[in-house]
């Protein structure tokens, strides 16, 4: 197996201290997910964007240097793990923009609410991105 992003994420020092949304329960989650899928702890990379909203990604550099990586030739990575997909984006465009480079790299995606497992090239893969990027997006328009 390659190595796996572990892709963490808190817009707020609130919602860093709520048991639900912290950095290191997202962490232990998804550890705990990706155990359960085979890998090991050698096999993890971690990106942590703290204080920084889900909106745009202009400011989140764990993430942009996590998506350079992704489209490297040659890269060890094989996929990301987040807590759920709002943890990478809540705007559509950029999610289905990452949904993209994943699918162009053959790379896995896996969230702890269970809805991607690593295989994103099914329909149904591609009905959820859609589903849960538009909630997503939604959350934040009527904040």
């Amino acid at each position: 197996m390659g190595k796996i992003a572990i892709y963490t994420r808190v817009s707020s020092e609130k919602q860093a201290a709520e048991d639900r949304y912290s950095l290191e329960v997202q962490k232990e989650r998804c550890e705990a997910l990706l155990k359960s899928q085979g890998y090991s702890e050698k096999d993890f990379i971690y990106f942590c964007d703290k204080g920084i909203s889900g909106i745009t990604i202009e400011q989140r550099d764990e993430l942009k240097e996590l998506l350079k990586l992704l489209q490297e030739p040659g890269s060890q990575i094989e996929g990301i793990c987040c807590y759920d997909l709002s943890r990478i984006s809540r705007s559509i465009s950029h999610t289905l923009e990452i949904f993209k480079i994943l699918k162009e790299n053959n790379l896995r995606l896996f969230t702890c609410d269970g809805a991607f497992m690593g295989d994103i090239n099914g329909q149904n893969a591609k009905i959820m991105v859609s589903i849960y990027s538009m909630l997503n997006e939604l959350f934040i328009d009527q904040l």
